[in-house]
């Protein structure tokens, strides 16, 4: 979606709280109280705001604790493949549709950072493995992997290509 996110406030959760989440222990909510997103380790916290420019009134401390941040972010999505392929900007990994895709972020000329990011219904749009993504991320790295789903390198599928680059346990039947 196109449009312009947050304020925030970040929310570290008590054991009680996660436990009723599906394995988050940090939380993301607009100031209207909205989700917006949530994690499963302060790493991946902790680069999801520096990536995304936003900035904490003081730091987080542990659980329960929540702070505010003045900060906000932008989004653009694309239906067009090419006009995306031209932005110039730092890849990641994102979140859309259920589906992690590729996003590049860029600062605009008044220091706010943007996502850009294709429509799932763009053809060429990459769609990386889910356990793969979500390991990553949970190590604070959205680079996103070198092969997306479908693609084959070499003898090996993506996911055997990916665990094998990222040092991954894979099943030994694949």
């Amino acid at each position: 979606m196109n449009g312009t996110y947050g304020p925030f406030w970040i929310t570290h959760l008590t054991h009680e709280q996660h436990m009723r989440t599906c394995g988050y222990w940090f939380t993301v909510q607009t100031h209207g109280c909205t989700a917006h997103t949530a994690f499963r380790t302060r790493e991946a916290l902790d680069a999801w705001l520096d990536l995304y420019g936003i900035r904490l009134e003081r730091p987080l401390g542990e659980a329960p604790d929540y702070v505010r941040s003045e900060s906000v972010y932008r989004e653009r999505c694309y239906m067009d493949f090419d006009a995306f392929e031209a932005i110039e900007g730092i890849p990641i990994l994102k979140m859309s549709n259920g589906t992690h895709t590729l996003g590049k972020i860029t600062t605009d000329d008044d220091g706010i950072r943007t996502v850009h990011y294709c429509n799932p219904n763009v053809k060429q749009r990459a769609a990386y493995d889910w356990r793969i993504a979500d390991e990553l991320i949970d190590h604070g790295d959205y680079t996103p992997p070198t092969h997306y789903l479908g693609q084959v390198v070499g003898h090996m599928t993506q996911k055997q290509y990916d665990c094998e680059l990222y040092g991954l346990p894979t099943a030994a039947s694949e």
